[in-house]
């Protein structure tokens, strides 16, 4: 699948015409729940070294977990990182609702999925009732763009399967100019969302006139230096102008926005928060399109009998799910699975292989 990776840190769709790549996480976790209430966790994380970096946060030492990294690198030189974390997790203690460190930025934008072991005890035995929620990712306000520009997206998947030196000057300046218009709706989101942070203390039009500043701002851009910087042939020191030009062209929608806000007398206590939730938007969204095209596999380990679950699949000791990133989109996507372990059973074999972890 082909994602849009931004250039360094500029994030700027206008380039992303150079970097239509493939590139995604694999994710696959296995949760063993043992009948004592005590839980292990095994992820296995594999990717490009570059998507290990940024993007959702991952399960690493600083947070308590045990983690082991290897790269390999195939015939081609191509790079590929394989992550192992592991934590065990004593009954009834909170299990983790994201990989995010609880005291750090990342969290509260980072994936989310609260996670809940309930044991029940009842005539016929005892019931383990597990259950993860991975809390929906805002895609509609952003979509949206998408299905109405429909015929703009068909024309631009078309120029972008090519070597942006490769197409006409005229080829590259549509090029740039849809991807322009895409970023500045984009950007709007993000605009909106600072406004609605403070909808108890704006008038309406307040957000409607920031909005309205951002896309004249985009539309007032001359981008015949972007579109040069394509035709030529690929290097650092194109890529470096390009990064150059998205940056410069982001930090002044910024002073745009600042000097609409004292315009409008906003008390500057009022401008920050703004910003703040405008950049919160920011970093969230771009957790949501990295997770675009990633995919997932986990599977729980059960004591007893299964009795009931959604999953996807299941064998003898556990059920199974897969899904793609995209099933987050504007709803929660959650998985149960209850199990049973009937009176008076004897203790629960462990599978094939595993080794006891005395840690």
């Amino acid at each position: 699948m082909f994602t849009y990776r931004p250039l360094a840190t500029s994030g700027l769709l206008l380039a992303a015409v150079l970097l239509l790549i493939p590139g995604c996480l694999e994710r696959k976790e296995t949760i063993r729940v043992d009948r004592d209430g005590s839980i292990r966790i095994r992820v296995e994380i594999e990717g490009d070294p570059g998507d290990f970096v940024g993007g959702d946060a991952l399960p690493n030492k600083h947070t308590g977990w045990k983690t082991q990294d290897e790269i390999e690198t195939d015939d081609d030189g191509k790079e590929k990182q394989h992550r192992i974390a592991t934590r065990k997790f004593a009954a009834g203690q909170p299990l983790p609702d994201s990989y995010a460190d609880p005291d750090g930025p990342q969290y509260g934008i980072a994936l989310m999925f609260p996670t809940a072991l309930e044991i029940e005890r009842r005539s016929d035995g005892t019931y383990y009732h597990f259950k993860r929620v991975y809390e929906a990712r805002a895609q509609a306000r952003y979509s949206i763009h998408r299905e109405l520009l429909k015929d703009i997206f068909k024309e631009l998947e078309e120029l972008t399967g090519k070597d942006p030196a490769e197409l006409t000057d005229e080829e590259r300046t549509r090029v740039v100019e849809i991807l322009r218009l895409l970023e500045a709706f984009k950007r709007a989101e993000y605009v909106m969302a600072g406004a609605e942070a403070l909808e108890d203390e704006w008038p309406q039009h307040y957000g409607l006139l920031l909005r309205q500043a951002l896309m004249d701002h985009f539309q007032r851009a001359d981008t015949a230096e972007l579109v040069e910087l394509l035709g030529q042939p690929d290097s650092p020191e194109r890529d470096d102008s390009i990064n150059t030009f998205g940056d410069e062209l982001i930090a002044g929608a910024r002073d745009v926005l600042r000097r609409e806000l004292v315009e409008l007398s906003v008390p500057p206590h009022q401008i920050e928060l703004f910003f703040d939730a405008h950049d919160e938007e920011k970093a969230r969204r771009a957790i949501t399109e990295d997770l675009d095209d990633e995919t997932w596999e986990v599977r729980v380990e059960m004591p007893g009998e299964i009795v009931a679950h959604n999953g996807t699949d299941r064998d003898e000791t556990g059920v199974i799910w897969g899904f793609p990133g995209k099933v987050m989109y504007d709803r929660d996507h959650v998985l149960m699975v209850t199990s049973r372990v009937m009176r008076g059973a004897g203790r629960q074999p462990r599978p094939r292989g595993e080794q006891e972890d005395t840690d």
